[in-house]
This record gives C-alpha cells, structure tokens and sequence, in this order.
C-alpha cells in the first residue's frame, strides 16, 4: 500500500504477484496487481488480473472503476462512457465519475452532455480550478457547437430562399430571409439578398 501511494509501481509488482499467488481469492490485491501491471506495461496482464476479480466478484466497484480509468487513459472514450455510466447508476452524484463523464463527453464531442457532468461535479468542489477550467471550454465548444448548428439551417434557409426567387415567389422568398436577418443579423449575404428582392 506504502509503495503504491507512492506510486513505485515497480518496486510494488513483486510484493503484489506474491500476495495474488498466496491470496487469488482477495479482489483488492487483483485490482492492485491490475493497476501495476497496466502501468508496467503490461496492459494484457492487467485486463486478464481485472478479468480474475470479475470473476470472483462481478460488481466489484474499485475494479469497475480502474476497467474504466484504463479505458479513458487509452481513448477508448465511448466504452469508457458506458462504463462509468454503469457505475453512476449504482454511485450516484459521485464527483470522480461525474468528472470522468465529463471528460468521456468532452472527447466526444458530446458537449451538452459535458458541461451537464462537469456542472454538476462543480456543484461538489466549486474551487477546484482545473474542473472550472475545463468547464469553461466545454461551455465555450458547447456555444461554438450551437453557433454552426445555426449556421448550419441559415446556409439551408439561404438556399430556399434562392429557389424561391427562382420560382418566382418574391414576398416567400423575402420572409424567409427576413426571419434569417433577425437570427443572424451580422450575415452580410443575408442583407444583400433583403435588398435585392426589396
């Protein structure tokens, strides 16, 4: 435990084989070893040591955590998503998970979804600066996604409008453009096109 706090983790694997081997039965010392072995290297050895723990206790919560945490530190961010939400439905309003959620969310590019998790993991520690941090670039890419959705339905409505005036149907065509002006009104094509068909 000493040498782990300390994050000597090769000084600890040997200790930890040793206490597997002479205790399989224990899920603590299975985590342990999986954590050590994952940060050796060893990343095989660490999913077959998680794999052993499951099966000696499937819902074993601080091995459900580490399955987790491995998948966030090696980008596998969808199957790390569910894990933790998996582990939110049994631990619910826990800050760690609801900053891995946030995390997961945000490489995902899932932005509500991340600043509702980062939100709420602010709520528990209003004074830790890096999650107001990341909070604040979620929000920002949030605004950002929401900005190019728009943009997005302006560019389609521009191009109605166009074949309306095509068509012939001037004041349909005007409405449109004029709704467009009132969401985007910096949109210098929007007003140009408002003053051709005025």
């Amino acid at each position: 435990s000493v040498l782990l706090e300390q994050r000597w983790t090769k000084m600890a694997r040997p200790h930890l084989e040793e206490l597997f081997r002479s205790n399989p039965w224990d899920p603590s010392i299975g985590t342990w070893l999986a954590l050590v072995l994952f940060e050796s290297g060893d990343k095989r050895g660490a999913v077959s040591a998680l794999d052993g723990v499951f099966a000696l206790d499937p819902g074993f919560d601080e091995a459900r955590r580490l399955e987790a945490d491995f998948s966030l530190r090696e980008g596998r961010y969808e199957e790390g998503r569910w894990l933790i939400q998996r582990l939110l439905d049994r631990n619910p309003g826990d800050f760690s998970l609801l900053l891995s959620r946030g995390i997961c969310a945000f490489h995902l590019g899932r932005w509500d979804d991340a600043v509702t998790s980062l939100e709420a993991a602010a709520v528990m520690q209003p004074e830790n600066a890096q999650l107001k941090q990341n909070l604040s670039v979620a929000r920002e890419q949030q605004r950002a996604a929401a900005m190019a959705q728009v943009d997005s339905h302006v560019r389609s409505e521009l191009d109605r409008a166009g074949e309306l005036q095509a068509n012939g149907q001037i004041r349909e065509a005007l409405g449109r453009l004029e709704a467009l002006a009132a969401l985007r009104p910096e949109w210098s094509e929007i007003w140009d096109s408002i003053g051709s068909l005025r």
